[in-house]
């Protein structure tokens, strides 16, 4: 074995991570079905060179103190009588799932949790209660995975104030139920933002006490990318530091436990101001920013850089592509790099 002093994480040929691509983010119940229709993986394949495409969908529930979490298949939230994104239905998924398959690529299955208040899950607490509703879709999704070929499982996704010291069991024994159902890769993507008055603020990444359960360390990579606010490709004050922490701890991780990084997501969308907040989305049709590819393109490159060239890196997954073409006005402002100077950057390095 290489001593730690010896080894090297960055070096050249520039590294290229075994699971390449994007989200596919389903809006709708049948969003999958009508990409698959409309040839959108393969159009996602051809300009990126991607590998893999995750699947994402919503779940949801009414607040951070909810205890039930359910599909909504009316594309109605109940306390805003507004539209909202339908929970995919499992055919749905097996659409996108086969076609996906017959392009050669590999699925990663991501269902996401949603708070119809448009609270953050990072804030959803620990309860009994909680527990056993998300448990109990985490199984039948697990179950579904694995009879479908399915790659790679996520079981959570930023639950930062549910997932901590006290509670890491449970979330152990949950992981280890998803075993018995799902025999591939098993995930979580921890989140890059810490919380207020819990270990000092720091990163989730930093302390979530599941990845000794996972295959992979995950985490969602949203940086600000900013200096005295003008984008160069630094990242500003407390971020230069929390990218070299993060760095140092995956070197650390896998020196002592072998364990390499996924990252589940990463991206902003293509809007002037978008690097100040990478990970929150402005409806495209009232934000006041100015649409700007270069930003998009820095942020991509920086990423991977900084993240994706590491040989620590198994995976990275962009988000996210539209399950549907937008609207040139719509399309210009937002997170799908395709048809911009950011799917350049992909197709680049993917395919090197």
């Amino acid at each position: 074995m290489v001593s730690c002093a010896e080894e090297q994480f960055y070096g050249y040929p520039p590294h290229v991570p075994s699971y390449k691509g994007l989200t596919l983010l389903a809006k709708d119940s049948n969003d999958f079905t009508t990409a698959v229709q409309a040839n959108r993986i393969s159009a996602m394949k051809q300009q990126t060179h991607s590998n893999t495409v995750v699947l994402s969908f919503y779940m949801y529930q009414e607040n951070e103190n909810s205890t039930t979490i359910e599909a909504n298949t009316t594309g109605i939230n109940p306390l805003t009588n507004e539209q909202i994104p339908r929970t995919s239905t499992d055919n749905d998924l097996r659409t996108a799932i086969s076609n996906a398959k017959s392009l050669g690529m590999n699925i990663v299955l991501n269902p996401l949790l949603r708070l119809y208040n448009g609270g953050s899950t990072r804030n959803i607490p620990f309860s009994q209660t909680w527990f056993n509703s998300y448990k109990k879709i985490l199984i039948d999704y697990a179950a579904f995975a694995e009879v479908n070929g399915v790659s790679i499982f996520c079981i959570g996704n930023e639950l930062s104030s549910a997932v901590n010291d006290e509670t890491a069991q449970e979330w152990k024994s949950l992981i280890a139920e998803v075993r018995t159902k799902f025999s591939k890769k098993v995930v979580y993507s921890a989140s890059w933002q810490g919380l207020e008055g819990y270990k000092n603020g720091e990163p989730e990444l930093l302390w979530c006490p599941l990845f000794s359960s996972t295959d992979y360390i995950g985490f969602n990579a949203f940086p600000v990318l900013t200096s005295n606010g003008q984008t160069h490709g630094t990242f500003w004050g407390s971020e230069t530091n929390r990218l070299n922490s993060i760095r140092s701890f995956l070197e650390e991780q896998y020196r002592l436990n072998r364990k390499k990084y996924l990252i589940m997501q990463t991206g902003l969308q293509s809007q002037l101001g978008a690097e100040l907040e990478p990970q929150i989305e402005r409806d495209v049709t009232t934000s006041k920013r100015f649409p700007h590819e270069g930003i998009q393109e820095l942020y991509y490159t920086y990423i991977i850089e900084s993240l994706g060239k590491s040989t620590l890196c198994d995976g990275i997954f962009f988000w996210y592509w539209d399950a549907m073409p937008q609207e040139e006005s719509i399309q210009k402002g937002s997170f799908s790099p395709e048809n911009k100077l950011a799917v350049s950057v992909l197709n680049q390095w993917f395919s090197s």
